[in-house]
């Protein structure tokens, strides 16, 4: 396994922090064969390494808010074949999605509903919210084994279980 580092600055924070971090790094650089960019001296290159690490753990120079990718909120579902909210206290149906550092992203998928015909779309998530792959989800129906489906086209489908209540609780996936 090769790694590429970056462009490498010179210096490290001085101290106990600055110099495990440099010893921790510089073992890391033997064990994994990590090469620098022509030109980069290999001390350059992995006290850059270490002062990154060095400024995550004392959150120096490193903005809290730029590390969160792309966060967003529940965005509410527009229901097809007369599925509706379970309604009183139960959670809404709703989802989201979370960037990945690849480029892909997480969707998650929550709520209960009710009233729909079962193996029918509940809703449809939007491009860029569908996995590359259909995938099936358990969950709970009305106190019994449920079963969803999410399709490449972005349906959400209470393909088993009760239209008496069908809760999403747990579903997950990736875009990718």
């Amino acid at each position: 396994m090769a790694i590429t580092a970056g462009d490498a600055t010179d210096g490290v924070r001085t101290g106990l922090a600055g110099r495990i971090a440099n010893d921790e790094v510089a073992a890391f650089v033997s064990i994994y064969a990590v090469t620098f960019p022509a030109g980069t001296n290999r001390q350059r290159g992995i006290n850059a390494l270490a002062q990154g690490i060095v400024d995550a753990l004392n959150n120096d120079k490193v903005d809290p808010a730029s590390q969160i990718l792309s966060p967003e909120a529940w965005n509410a579902p527009g229901f097809l074949n007369a599925w509706v909210n379970s309604g009183g206290s139960d959670m809404v149906a709703g989802y989201y999605r979370e960037a990945r550092s690849d480029g892909s992203f997480r969707v998650y998928v929550r709520g209960k509903i009710k009233s729909g015909t079962i193996a029918t779309a509940a809703f449809q998530l939007p491009s860029g919210y569908r996995p590359s792959g259909n995938v099936a989800f358990a969950c709970a129906s009305n106190g019994l084994f449920g079963e969803t489906i999410v399709d490449t086209s972005g349906n959400v489908i209470p393909q088993v279980g009760s239209n008496v209540w069908f809760d999403f609780g747990g579903i997950t996936f990736d875009t990718r």
